[in-house]
């Protein structure tokens, strides 16, 4: 008798486990962070020990799984969730499958005052009457199965084409690659996005270790004007998707078109790829000129809703206004002090 037929749940380490990359290779709603590049990434950088929750016994291949992660902080609380830093990370169970006992054994590893969170793109049938919504944000993909010039015709006219054709007539220098040296400048371009909006910069650490880890999978583009940064976004590539993760603008050169031109490359070279799909990530309804940017490329909108399970004997949480302190310190800090604080704060957003 196999375990998902005895009711047996294993724990299996996805980022050692030679059956993981069959298993996302095979299961349809496997996106990139399940992979084991970015699993690597989220343990070398912060510490954090993914784990994964399957019917499959050491001996069989896995058919389903459930992702989660141990967070353990002094600012923000202990808790469970599936998974840290990423923008979603769906089930992955079939229809009417073991998804109700998979949510319970990561119940069962709960300690004293923690909660559990899930974060899929959808809830799965079946979903546990105790879980709770505790945030929605919003997705946008762009569908990428029409020609390129189609695509282009739904961008916005003033906002989108207009801004790519301006960036291409002001003759930007522009560079592909996941060289230190390009990692180094998109990274000062990410530092000045972040101290912009009174952010936390993410550590240079966790974009080193997504190049090491991702490896091709991974791009960074640049522009650069007078060989001065403007513009740059980190793109992660799994399957037929291109995952629109980090992007960075220096402010004063906002006119030149630099973030659409880099935009509207990797969107070029997706289609030359053969993918179908751009993930442009998750937004807050709150962030009305985020919403608007992604809107403008022609992108479908969909809802995201984290749940969460609190135990019976969950603690009071842990304050987070350190954080939000640190973020608005952040903003006016020497620039030889913000690596320290990020490497240090960063990874309590978890």
């Amino acid at each position: 008798m196999n375990s998902a037929a005895s009711g047996m749940i294993s724990e299996v380490d996805p980022i050692q486990d030679s059956r993981w990359p069959r298993f996302l290779k095979s299961h349809p709603f496997s996106t990139v962070f399940h992979s084991q590049g970015w699993l690597e990434s989220l343990h070398r950088t912060y510490g954090l020990k993914p784990f994964a929750l399957t019917t499959a016994s050491t001996d069989e291949p896995i058919a389903d799984a459930l992702l989660g992660c141990r967070v353990d902080s002094w600012l923000s609380g202990v808790r469970l969730v599936s998974i840290p830093f990423s923008d979603h990370c769906q089930p992955l169970v079939k229809p009417g499958d073991n998804f109700v006992r998979l949510v319970n054994a990561m119940k069962a590893r709960m300690r004293n005052s923690e909660y559990m969170e899930l974060r899929p793109i959808s809830m799965p049938e079946g979903c546990p009457g105790d879980l709770n919504k505790s945030a929605s944000f919003c997705l946008h993909r762009l569908d990428l199965r029409s020609s390129a010039g189609e695509i282009y015709s739904h961008f916005h006219r003033d906002c989108i084409q207009r801004r790519i054709q301006h960036a291409e007539r002001e003759g930007l220098d522009y560079e592909i690659g996941a060289s230190d040296g390009i990692l180094r400048r998109f990274y000062g371009l990410i530092a000045l996005t972040r101290r912009r909006q009174g952010l936390l910069p993410q550590p240079l650490s966790w974009f080193r270790n997504l190049v090491a880890c991702v490896g091709k999978g991974l791009t960074i583009r640049i522009v650069s004007k007078a060989g001065v940064a403007i513009a740059g976004i980190l793109t992660l590539q799994f399957k037929d998707t291109l995952v629109y993760k980090y992007g960075a603008l220096d402010r004063r050169f906002s006119s030149t078109g630099g973030m659409q031109f880099l935009m509207w490359r990797a969107i070029q070279d997706a289609k030359a790829d053969g993918l179908s799909a751009l993930d442009l990530g998750r937004s807050d309804w709150d962030n009305r000129g985020l919403l608007d940017f992604k809107d403008r490329w022609g992108a479908e909108r969909s809802v995201i809703d984290y749940w969460r399970y609190s135990s019976p004997n969950c603690s009071p949480a842990a304050q987070t206004w350190p954080l939000a302190a640190a973020g608005r310190l952040f903003k006016y800090m020497p620039d030889f002090c913000q690596p320290f604080l990020a490497a240090a704060l960063y990874r309590h957003y978890a």
